[in-house]
Parts: C-alpha cells; sequence; structure tokens
C-alpha cells in the first residue's frame, strides 16, 4: 500500500449470534470515493523574533520522473554551504545582507524585490531539521526551501516568517533562500540549523520476517506487531491488496489470531453502495483481505464471524472487485446481526474478500471461509 517518495516535512455491537443468517445482495453501482479533507498548511504568521511554535508535517510533491539534463549552474550553485549536518547536531550563522545580491524571486513574496542569502545543506542521517531565525530587521525574513539539483531545485514551500521543521533526506541538498518582507530592509540575522535523527523514514513503511512485521509509525519510530497468519511483501499476509490470501475457488478455510499487525486501509464510511441495507457504517478498524480468484456463476461464498466459532468483534464483509484503491467496487457488502455472511456468484471472476471492523471488543479474530 505504500509508496514510498522523496518527501519533506514542515511543522514548525456485535449482534444477536441466535438470528437467521444474513445475506449480500449484489449491487451493480460504481463506487463513489469519500470526501477527503486536505490539510492546512499554512505557518503560523510569526514576528521576526524565533518563533518556538512548530507547523504539522507536510509532505513534498514526489519527484520520481523521466530523467532530464539540469544545469550546474544558477544562484543556487555559487551559495554558502553549511555543510553535511551529523545525527543530532547543531549549525548557527550569522548574515548580513549588505553582501547579498537580489538573484531569486520568491514565490511567497512576489512583487518585493530585495536582497537574498541562500544556503545549501545536507545531512549524513535522515532526520528532522528545525530551521530557526533571530533577526533585528523590523519586518521579519521570508524563507523558501528547496531541494535537488543546485542547477534547477525544486521548490517544498515558501513561508512569511516563523520557524519551520524539514525531514531531509540523507544524500540531497536543501536550499535555504532568506531576505527581507521588505525591499529597502537590511541588516544582520542568524540562521540556526538543528538535527534530530529519525528512527526510520519514511512513515507507513514497514518490513516483515516470519511472524512479526516492524513498521515506521507516524512520529518516525519502529513499532513492532506479531503476524498470525505470517508475512507477505513485507507486511502480514492478508494486509493490502498486493498479499491479500490466496483461497482455492472451492473447499473450506479458518483464518484465526491477533489484529495487532493489521491496519485501517479501508473505511466504507458514506459508501452506501457496499451495504446491502443502504446505510453506511464507518469501518474504522483494521480488515484481513483475501483474494477469491475463479469464481464461477452460481457458486455461494459463505462467511461465518460470529461467537458461536470465538470472534466477538463486530464486523462487515465486502466483496470487491479489483482492490487497486482506497475506495474498490462493491458488488456486496453487509454488517449482519449474526455476525453470518453469504454471497452468490452471479459473474465469473476474480474477487477480493474484506473482513472489516466496526468495533472491536477483542484483538483477538476468527473467521471460517466456505466457496462451493
Amino acid at each position: 500500500m505504500i509508496a514510498i517518495v522523496a518527501c519533506a516535512a514542515f511543522a514548525g455491537g456485535c449482534g444477536d449470534d441466535t438470528e437467521p443468517t444474513g445475506s449480500i445482495t449484489p449491487n451493480p453501482n460504481n463506487t463513489r470515493p469519500d470526501a477527503g479533507t486536505g490539510a492546512d498548511t499554512t505557518p503560523e504568521a510569526d514576528g521576526s523574533d524565533e518563533d518556538s511554535s512548530e507547523d504539522p508535517d507536510i509532505t513534498a510533491p514526489d519527484a520520481d520522473g523521466p530523467d532530464v539534463d539540469v544545469p550546474d549552474e544558477g544562484p543556487f550553485c555559487d551559495t554558502i554551504n553549511l555543510g553535511v549536518l551529523g545525527p543530532n547536531e547543531s549549525i548557527g550563522t550569522t548574515f548580513d545582507f549588505a553582501d547579498a545580491s537580489n538573484e531569486v524571486q520568491l514565490s511567497c513574496a512576489q512583487g518585493v524585490v530585495a536582497k537574498e542569502i541562500i544556503v545549501r545543506f545536507s545531512v549524513e542521517q535522515t532526520s528532522r531539521i528545525k530551521i530557526s531565525q533571530v533577526s533585528s530587521i523590523q519586518h521579519g525574513l521570508n524563507l523558501q526551501i528547496g531541494r535537488g539539483a543546485c542547477g534547477a531545485p525544486d521548490e517544498i514551500a515558501c513561508f512569511n516568517g516563523g520557524a519551520q521543521n524539514i525531514i531531509a533526506e540523507a544524500g540531497v541538498d536543501y536550499f535555504l533562500t532568506l531576505e527581507s518582507a521588505v525591499g529597502a530592509s537590511t541588516g544582520q540575522f542568524q540562521l540556526k540549523l538543528d538535527s534530530e535523527a529519525l528512527e526510520c523514514y519514511p512513515a507507513s513503511s514497514s518490513t516483515c520476517d516470519g511472524d512479526e512485521v516492524q513498521r515506521c509509525e507516524t512520529g518516525f519510530e519502529i513499532a513492532t506487531y506479531s503476524c498470525s497468519l505470517g508475512c507477505a511483501l513485507d507486511s502480514c499476509a492478508g494486509d493490502t491488496c498486493e498479499n491479500a490470501i490466496p483461497m482455492d475457488p472451492s473447499g473450506t478455510m479458518r483464518l484465526e489470531g491477533t489484529l495487532a499487525g493489521y491496519r485501517n486501509n479501508f473505511n466504507m464510511r458514506n459508501r452506501t453502495e457496499c451495504f446491502d441495507s443502504g446505510y453506511a457504517l464507518a469501518t474504522d478498524g483494521p480488515e484481513i483481505l483475501v483474494a477469491l480468484n475463479g469464481l464461477t456463476v452460481g457458486q455461494t461464498v459463505r462467511v461465518d464471524a460470529s461467537e458461536e466459532i470465538g470472534d466477538t468483534n463486530d464486523n462487515a464483509v465486502f466483496i470487491t472487485k479489483g482492490c487497486a484503491s482506497s475506495t474498490p467496487e462493491c458488488v456486496a457488502g453487509a454488517d449482519s446481526a449474526t455476525e453470518k455472511y453469504e454471497w452468490l456468484v452471479t459473474e465469473a471472476g476474480d474477487y477480493t474478500l474484506i473482513i472489516d471492523l466496526i468495533s472491536t471488543s477483542s484483538p483477538d479474530f476468527v473467521y471460517d471461509i466456505t466457496i462451493d
């Protein structure tokens, strides 16, 4: 599920199992994606003094693409090189705009004609870098941050003052362009960079070996979880579309263990077409995926996640075509009071079974799946 990209960041219940078995009604509707919410990445508009607050981390655009010839000259190539910051190291330097020139137009200061100081640095180990400035300049400083080749660095963000945080990757050059917020202002300012080495990177990446997965959490710290069904493709088997657990197109399979190593990759909130009742529920818990390949017309898929076999969670079951996105096309789905489900195959093909959690009363799961 995780696409590993080069990026930078700134901061500054269960039903009664005695009821009759529920059924899943096929639905021909296509998927309807959830409405996403954009992250607010605007920093605080602070004054010229150092801002001790940190803005939320944001992600730089994906730099992947075709190779191009990048020039090795320009204002970013002839800059002040602060060198390579080691883990948990600090650098502090004083600059004077009397020694600067006007060569760059900052994207967050259009129309401002002012001298700039441009510095570059890199890091020995992927780290969080705090960029802080203390200035005697009355109107404060603008800061533009870029990365990549000096001839044509990619702009990450541009801010009107305030301390910022950046996740800097090893082996990449970073460029800081600072200018007075008012063109006529001159004077000195102090620039300080503090590095904090990260335990892992990027967030959500993982490695899996045997029956244990190590995952990089959002705080860039490693957490270890048990994989009851073993490992596949660097995550617990059945955790992603790519490593969905394969099942023969006939027969029975039992899945049981702990949910600890599984993630919440799908949420059917607002996906009314995925519920036979037409009433969509949020599925905020982890899910387990099973690949149902080669099904034929007339077969029946049955799923038992009831207390009768030892599962006490409130589950929902979905049958989808494809699994490449977070909003796959549902052909059937239900939240049954009995925690028992069945679906009649009306079109031959390959499908994905998603057993999802609406609410969790136990860290363990037990599922019986039958195809006949």
